[in-house]
């Protein structure tokens, strides 16, 4: 009974630690690498960005210009293993395309909130002309910042 206890403290202890750490809505954002996202810097924080509130509920992911070179990527699902960009790429007519993944295999929490990525826009994409960006398969238009 003791050895069990102690096997389950280890898994809790390395499930929690590998959850990763993110930010309150409206603090800082933590800094983390995208694993293959061509160089660009990636940050993350639990919530929305200030400024943007959803047109809906259904979860749909959000993309939006935070500043020069930099939009932000807004995706819904577990808060304990968010969904965060791994892949970034521009191709000609202004086309992004963003592929996320959850950063975890789990046991992830069965919540259901935002978490808002930042990622430097690749070269070649001019942010005086809408931005066709596709997430996941899923195609959207960003207007002129």
């Amino acid at each position: 009974m003791t050895v069990r206890f102690a096997v389950g403290l280890l898994v809790l202890a390395g499930t929690l630690s590998a959850c990763g750490t993110t930010a309150a809505p409206g603090s800082a954002p933590s800094s983390a690498p995208a694993a293959s996202a061509t160089g660009s810097t990636v940050s993350h924080t639990k919530g929305l960005p200030p400024t943007v509130t959803p047109s809906d509920t259904a979860g749909q992911s959000l993309v939006g210009w935070t500043g020069p070179g930099q939009m932000y990527l807004v995706t819904y699902g577990s808060g304990s293993c968010p969904k965060l960009p791994t892949s970034l790429s521009a191709s000609g007519g202004n086309q992004l395309t963003i592929t996320t993944a959850s950063t975890s295999d789990g046991p992830c929490t069965m919540d259901f909130g935002p978490t808002t990525s930042v990622v430097d826009v690749p070269q070649g994409i001019d942010d005086t002309k809408p931005v066709q960006v596709t997430v996941d398969g899923v195609a959207s238009t960003v207007p002129p910042r």
